[in-house]
């Protein structure tokens, strides 16, 4: 392939001198590539030229008036852009691809190349379903002209399934039209690894968990010790409490590389259990058309949740107890046993004890997997947090049906207070999410509610709100059978602002962290400190 012949041409500023220069080629019946024409310097590529020809072009533009020299480049300027530009693209761990307003891909670097198994000179120019199909995020970008951020993609190839995460933009001309677009592609085998490279502090492990009571508190406390020892844990705590919240929370704090993987011992029938924790061979059994690896095995070096472990079969029981106490798994079908390294916690809210008197529950199982037990609190043992946590989750709520922040007035708090939450957490982030959506206004009251009769709230009356706030050190509020009003609403609500604010203000080293978990302004904060006289 013959190469094409770059000049440089440095000149005075004279008006007309760029088009002397092309008279010149014109004449010379030279073809121009590409010019790029600056202040006292013009850059141009030309078609391959003999020496005889270069140095006739050459001699002919330096008699030009206002040419000061010209010589010879390997490059111009707006190649050496696209060359360190292209540098960097292929230089970053992850994928970028480009296509035009036709959707025809334009660049397709050495990361997209890797993952897709396709070369660069292969895809060029092609139209972008060809390579991804038609219902892509990419290629529907130029359509739509949506942007997107971290969509989880698959791709099936003849090879195999690709899953990967992507970025579009599209790209816009200053009147807003369309002109291409560019995705951004992450492995996302990868980014499983990073995720895991990271090592989080306990404030972010813990972020999920809302909440400052002491039973809370001591919860967090035995987890973090537990995430140092490589001992089985069990998390005791009624549905809803947060039991897998903890064992990732244990898993991130514990600095494992290996991934955190999860079953539920419920969700899966007797005869597929064990196929899922310890693999299978080809041929074993009917169906096993070719081997696959277990549970233990995906987390090799990380650790395995068993969800509900009391609902475990017996069987199941006795080869669990063999892999906890030898380390060793052997697959279905198989006469050869595998070293693993894998850290087991497991959760319940059955009663193991009763289980093991009934013969339920294996009970050198039990204490095999009791070794750093954690019981976590229901939420009726721990209402000081109730108030943080309706926050919280009125706050996520409004966020996601992009809405203003909502508030709610004393009926709602209370009746929220004396529910005694079956359900724990989750029934309460239930009930706000249907509250949010049935709000007509913008305060959410005990009519938003379904989670109990407002009949059973009227009957419980002022002396059973009495009875509960002397449990509770609830405020003195309005009395719900009659109507009758005992204060203004306004005082109501002060009080159950000034009696809440007094109650955690001791867990908080700043104003701006309560504000963040009550989510409101630091503002609001400090002024609701200052008018209730606390903020000392």
């Amino acid at each position: 392939m013959e190469k094409n012949t770059r000049l440089e041409i440095l000149t005075e500023n004279r008006i007309g001198i760029t088009e002397d220069i092309l008279k010149e080629l014109h004449e010379k019946n030279i073809d121009l590539v590409s010019m790029e024409v600056q202040a006292k310097r013009i850059g141009m590529m030309v078609g391959s030229l003999e020496t005889e020809r270069l140095s006739a072009l050459m001699s002919a533009i330096k008699k030009i008036k206002g040419v000061q020299a010209i010589v010879p480049i390997e490059l111009l300027e707006f190649e050496k852009i696209n060359k360190h530009l292209l540098a960097i693209i292929n230089a970053v761990d992850e994928g970028i691809l480009a296509v035009d307003e036709d959707n025809r891909i334009r660049l397709f670097n050495h990361y997209c190349e890797k993952l897709f198994e396709r070369d660069e000179s292969s895809v060029l120019g092609k139209p972008v379903e060809e390579l991804f199909g038609n219902e892509a995020r990419i290629v529907k970008l130029i359509h739509d002209g949506m942007a997107y951020d971290n969509a989880e993609c698959r791709l099936t190839m003849d090879w195999g399934q690709i899953n990967y995460l992507s970025t579009g933009r599209v790209i816009k001309t200053d009147e807003g039209d369309i002109r291409g677009a560019v995705a951004s592609i992450k492995d996302i085998v990868k980014v499983k690894a990073l995720i895991q490279a990271i090592s989080p502090d306990e404030g972010s492990v813990f972020s999920e968990l809302i909440g400052h009571s002491k039973a809370l508190e001591k919860c967090k406390r035995i987890a973090k010790a537990a995430a140092s020892s490589h001992a089985a844990v069990l998390i005791r705590g009624e549905s809803g409490t947060g039991k897998e919240i903890f064992a990732h929370a244990i898993h991130k704090l514990s600095k494992r590389r290996g991934q955190f993987v999860t079953i539920n011992c419920a969700a899966l029938p007797e005869q597929l259990i064990e196929s899922e924790l310890f693999g299978y061979e080809k041929g074993s059994f009917t169906g096993a058309f070719q081997s696959r690896s277990g549970l233990f095995e995906e987390a090799e070096g990380g650790t395995l949740f068993l969800d509900e472990i009391g609902e475990m079969p017996l069987t199941t029981q006795a080869k669990l107890l063999r892999v906890l106490q030898d380390g060793v798994v052997r697959r279905i079908g198989s006469r050869h046993e595998k070293k693993i390294e894998v850290r087991v916690v497991a959760a319940t809210h059955r009663p193991l004890e009763k289980l093991i008197k009934e013969n339920r529950f294996r009970e050198d199982l039990y204490y095999r997997l009791n070794v750093l037990p954690i019981e976590l609190p229901n939420l009726r043992d721990r209402k000081e947090d109730i108030p943080m946590l309706v926050n919280h989750f009125i706050h996520g709520c409004c966020k996601r049906m992009d809405r203003p922040i909502i508030g709610y007035d004393s009926s709602f708090m209370e009746a929220i207070l004396h529910h005694e939450w079956p359900g724990n957490v989750r029934e309460l982030q239930n009930a706000i999410e249907r509250g949010v959506s049935l709000c007509e206004y913008n305060i959410l009251t005990i009519k938003d509610l379904n989670i109990m009769p407002m009949q059973h709230v009227v009957e419980m009356g002022t002396e059973g709100l009495k009875r509960e706030g002397e449990k509770r050190e609830v405020a003195q509020v309005q009395s719900l059978k009659d109507g009758q009003v005992t204060k203004p609403l306004a005082t109501i609500i002060d009080d159950f602002e000034k009696n809440y604010l007094s109650q955690i203000i001791g867990n908080y080293s700043s104003v701006r962290a309560m504000a963040r978990d009550l989510g409101v302004s630091h503002t609001t904060i400090q002024n609701k400190l200052k008018r209730y006289g606390l903020e000392k």
